[in-house]
């Protein structure tokens, strides 16, 4: 039963390079209860074959929810980390960005000085053009941090939206297990007390029986034994009868 999404993520930022991932903690309690059931079948196994092999059946069962609760916890604690990265480089970037505005801004009052100067023209010019091609190199840079920015943002909202999808696909099989799984594994084990109390006062009855059946056995060889010696009693008197009559002229 897969119950976890999983997503990959690079450390550093990728734009297109979606992934995360995200689960409910919620889910610990279903486990829980499910291994509490297969503990409950584990107490109730005994000789008979039938039981034994209906709580082994139902072993698995629980290791799979256990190994799904394992897997779903790891992706919810990798998806909190990513998306706790992908908000701090958010913030750097507008920071990055805003400080790169604040320096257009600042070029641009520069200029505009340099513009107003009595100064040669010759010198102006070359002054000009130098923060002319700084400014294009920074506005140039600050269009690529925009773009970074926004590609980073809608990678952090896709995260969001992904990770609200996850939690509710785990919170409907929380609801299936909750409404349809538990009772099913609460019924089973129901049925298995029931029948192996069944199965207990029968093996009592059974050994009442076959501790009769074996003191009518002993009675019953004690009587052969006694009818045994009164035969062999009635041979030996019919012989010695048998032979006084032989003996008589």
């Amino acid at each position: 039963m897969k119950l976890a999404t999983q997503w990959g993520r690079d450390n550093n930022f990728q734009p297109g390079g979606r992934s995360g991932s995200a689960g409910l903690i919620l889910f610990v309690m279903i486990v829980s209860l499910a291994l509490g059931a297969a503990g409950g079948y584990a107490a109730f196994r005994f000789a008979q074959p039938e039981i034994s092999a209906a709580v082994d059946d139902a072993g698995p069962d629980a290791a799979d929810l256990s190994q799904a609760l394992d897997a779903a916890l790891k992706d919810l604690d990798q998806a909190r980390a990513e998306q706790a990265a992908s908000a701090v480089e958010v913030e750097n970037y507008k920071a990055q960005v805003d400080r790169q505005a604040a320096d257009l801004d600042a070029m641009t009052e520069r200029l505009a000085a340099i513009s107003s100067e009595a100064q040669p023209p010759q010198d102006n010019s070359a002054a000009l053009e130098t923060l002319d091609r700084e400014r294009d190199a920074l506005a140039a840079e600050n269009d690529s941090l925009k773009t970074n920015l926004a590609a980073l943002e809608a990678e952090r909202d896709a995260l969001s939206q992904d990770a609200g999808a996850s939690e509710a696909r785990l919170a409907a099989e929380l609801a299936r297990l909750n409404d349809q799984v538990l009772p099913e594994l609460t019924a089973e084990r129901d049925q298995l007390q029931r029948k192996s109390l069944f199965m207990l006062a029968d093996q009592v009855k059974l050994q009442s029986q076959l501790s009769a059946v074996s003191e009518t056995k002993a009675a019953d060889a004690a009587r052969i034994a006694a009818l045994e010696a009164r035969l062999a009693e009635t041979e030996r008197q019919l012989k010695a009868a048998q032979q006084a009559l032989a003996a008589r002229p």
